[in-house]
C-alpha cells in the first residue's frame, strides 16, 4: 500500500509541476518576456519526457525531440553564438531505442567541445543503414586530443558513475555486444558516434 501511495504521490507531483510551469509560461507571455516563455516551454517538455519510466523503450523520434528541447534551451542561453542543425533520415526515426540515451551524449558533446568556445556549433546526424542506425553528434569547437578520446572511450566501458558510462551500460543492457559507441576527432570536429541495430 505504501508503494502504491508513493507512486500516486509522484504522479501528482509531476502533474502539479507540469501545470505550474505552463501557468508560469502564460504569465511570461502576458508580460512580454518571450525568452522566459520559451525557456519554460522547453523545460516543461524535458521534465514531462523525463518523468517516463526509466526502463521504457521509445522511438528515436521522441529522443530527438527531447534533444531538440535541450539544445533550444542552450540556444536561449547563448543566443547567436550557438548554432545547431539536425540532419535526420526519416526512415530511422521509428527505430525503438532505450529511453533517454541521446540527451546525455549530446550534453557531453556540448560540454567537451563547445562550452568554452565563443562560437558554438552542434550537429545531430542520423543515418539509416538498412540493418542499423548510425548517430553522430558533432561539434566544431576545440577538437578533443586523441589521448582524451582514448581515455573517454576506455572509461565509459567501466565507469558506471559517469553519464557516458551509464549510457554505455544502458545500450549494453539492451543490445548486448551488438552496438558501437565511441568518441573520435576528425579535422576540426569532435564526434560522438553510436551504431545500434534497427
Amino acid at each position: 500500500m505504501d508503494i502504491e501511495n508513493t507512486v500516486t504521490d509522484m504522479q501528482i507531483d509531476h502533474h502539479f509541476f507540469y501545470n505550474t510551469l505552463n501557468e508560469m509560461a502564460s504569465m511570461a507571455l502576458e508580460g512580454g518576456s518571450l525568452d522566459l516563455y520559451q525557456s519554460i516551454i522547453y523545460l516543461s517538455r524535458m521534465i514531462h519526457y523525463s518523468s517516463y519510466d526509466q526502463g521504457n523503450l521509445v522511438s528515436l523520434k521522441n529522443e530527438l525531440n527531447y534533444v531538440e528541447s535541450y539544445l533550444q534551451l542552450q540556444k536561449i542561453r547563448y543566443k547567436n553564438s550557438l548554432e545547431f542543425y539536425f540532419d535526420i533520415d526519416d526512415k530511422a526515426q521509428n527505430a525503438i531505442v532505450p529511453f533517454n540515451f541521446l540527451q546525455p551524449l549530446t550534453e557531453n558533446a556540448f560540454v567537451y567541445g563547445c562550452e568554452e568556445q565563443r562560437k558554438k556549433y552542434m550537429e545531430i546526424q542520423v543515418r539509416d543503414k538498412k540493418e542499423n542506425v548510425e548517430i553522430r553528434i558533432i561539434n566544431r569547437g576545440k577538437p578533443l586530443p586523441k589521448t582524451e578520446c582514448l581515455r573517454l572511450n576506455g572509461g565509459m566501458k567501466g565507469n558506471k558513475g559517469h553519464s557516458l558510462g551509464r549510457v554505455y551500460q544502458k545500450l549494453e543492457t539492451f543490445y548486448g555486444d551488438n552496438f558501437s559507441m565511441k568518441i573520435y576527432t576528425k579535422e576540426d570536429k569532435t564526434i560522438f558516434y553510436v551504431k545500434i541495430p534497427k
